[in-house]
């Protein structure tokens, strides 16, 4: 006996989870934008443009199966690709092109956005802590438009150094720094950080199937994990990291001095928008090629059958792939789905 399968789309970096909400009918969240009328922003300096390539993905399926132990038994299969080697002048080439995307939706919305190449030539930018060359990790490429930097806003200016409350040795405090020394005030002025979280493909998941095990053998049980290359803008959940796919306003200033004379400012108010649903490209940018080892392969086979005959689970699939990606494809994708996320935020912004 069969029972119909369904299909359903799970689509993953490798950072992220539950912001994907499937019954949203709006592409983006806002959080107190209305703040941003409110306070009269009229002025916008970007410090913080951060491009996050992931290039590690992985997912496991499930599905139950009826084979000893009575529809409890649990067919699983777990798929991890990587994207060994990326181009990193093409990925600095998408960063690049992403940032002018913004600044344009920005103006059009009605805001004065500073230059960049005003932001770089700040005194107080140039104390940020950070990388100016891609910063690489295990599992994603890190990059800024080019003169920008690659920083964690709550990174120490000085890593041995210490200061009342902390405050004035961290990156954040520079930031409206830079803003007052390109402005002269902080009125009517906003920093926004810009977080944009890209991969190179997105999971598609054959689950809920439940088989006897017939002639027909293991059936939908086995919960096949399929792949379709596309490219993923997806946000990601503050529990894991800050960074969220998105824009975040910071304004409302709050200026202080501390006992030695140095003031620093602190933003009362923050706005952010975000995605509510992923985007997920038309164009396949990737391929995958089957990179799992003999070894591995029995490995599994050992542990699933041994899962089955107790009624218990088992992993019945794993799979290690090498993905290929086509990195034109790639970059024109990204700078679609960019155009995109930067036209509906900025919709966001101009409705009252």
């Amino acid at each position: 006996m069969k029972l119909a399968s369904f299909r359903r789309r799970i689509v993953l970096i490798a950072l992220l989870g539950f912001f994907c909400t499937a019954q949203a009918t709006d592409l983006i969240n806002d959080d107190k934008i209305a703040k941003l009328k409110d306070n009269g922003v009229k002025q916008i300096v970007i410090p913080y443009f951060k491009v996050n390539i992931h290039t590690k993905l992985n997912k496991t399926a499930r599905a139950s199966s009826g084979l000893f132990g009575g529809g409890n038994a649990q067919a699983k299969s777990a798929m991890f690709t990587e994207w060994a080697a990326p181009d990193l002048d093409m990925l600095q080439k998408v960063a690049d092109a992403a940032l002018p995307v913004f600044e344009q939706q920005l103006i059009a919305a009605g805001f004065e956005v500073v230059p960049t190449a005003k932001v770089i030539t700040s005194e107080a930018y140039k104390k940020i802590n950070g990388s100016s060359a891609p910063v690489k990790t295990d599992n994603m490429v890190s990059l800024a438009p080019a003169g920008l930097k690659v920083y964690e806003p709550g990174g120490k200016i000085d890593p041995n150094g210490s200061f009342f409350l902390g405050m004035a040795n961290m990156n954040q405090k520079l930031e409206p720094d830079t803003a007052r020394e390109l402005l002269g005030t902080l009125d009517g002025v906003a920093v926004l950080r810009v977080t944009l979280n890209l991969a190179y493909g997105d999971f598609d998941v054959d689950t809920g199937s439940t088989t006897s095990f017939g002639s027909t053998g293991l059936d939908a049980a086995s919960a096949k994990v399929g792949f379709v290359p596309v490219l993923v803008i997806k946000p990601s959940s503050p529990t894991v990291t800050p960074e969220i796919t998105g824009l975040e306003f910071h304004s409302n200033f709050e200026s202080a001095k501390l006992p030695d004379g140095t003031e620093f400012a602190g933003p009362r108010d923050f706005s952010r928008l975000t995605l509510n649903s992923p985007l997920v490209g038309d164009t396949k940018v990737s391929a995958l090629t089957d990179v799992t080892t003999n070894t591995e392969k029995a490995a599994t086979a050992s542990v699933a059958l041994l899962g089955m005959l107790m009624g218990k689970g088992a992993s019945l699939e794993a799979g290690k792939y090498k993905a290929d990606v086509d990195g034109a494809a790639f970059a024109a994708e990204a700078q679609k789905s960019v155009t995109r996320l930067a036209a509906a935020l900025t919709e966001k912004l101009k409705t009252p």
